[in-house]
């Protein structure tokens, strides 16, 4: 079982900040529960600023309970939680954020959705990360008879596909 900090024993301001003071693993082997930050300003049009998240929210859990107030779960207690940094970074594409042009058959269609070339600038532009795994969710072939929607499902979990190999190459 991972040890989880005393907050009267360590002050809260002290060592490296993790979520909840959770102990740091470089790696999720032994880990029932595995929380990572992905600092990234890539998905904002406007306002950039997203990428200074995962530290704050790392700064400002230093205050919670360890013991869920209503729940009275200590996660502590009956798990091996860690923060494992910004393990690694999971790809999760959604294709109902594509403009319906290019993804009709998805359960929440966007009307002014980003292109298909876009949706492949964007995940292109996440190599260099520590992949671990990716997905493509919501396309949905009962509303796209064309077969347009998976093909396009397809295509992004193939670029999803290189950039996981692109990882891996860079480990050696």
């Amino acid at each position: 079982m991972l040890e989880h900090p005393d907050g009267i024993a360590a002050p809260r301001f002290t060592g490296i900040p993790t979520f909840m003071r959770a102990p740091y693993a470089a790696e999720i082997k032994d880990i029932d529960i595995a929380m990572a930050g992905v600092p990234y300003d890539g998905g904002v049009t406007n306002r950039p600023g997203a990428r200074h998240g995962p530290r704050e929210i790392r700064n400002q859990s230093s205050f919670m309970r360890g013991i869920h107030h209503v729940s009275n779960i200590n996660p502590f207690e009956i798990c091996r939680v860690a923060d494992v940094g910004d393990g690694p970074t999971y790809i999760s594409f959604d294709v109902d954020g594509l403009d319906p042009v290019y993804a009709p058959g998805t359960g929440t269609p966007e009307v002014g959705g980003i292109t298909t070339v876009e949706a492949q600038k964007l995940l292109r532009g996440l190599g260099g990360l520590n992949l671990v795994g990716g997905d493509v969710v919501e396309v949905a072939p009962p509303f796209d008879p064309s077969g347009n929607t998976a093909l396009v499902g397809a295509t992004m979990m193939f670029e999803i596909l290189c950039l996981l190999a692109g990882t891996v190459r860079a480990r050696g």
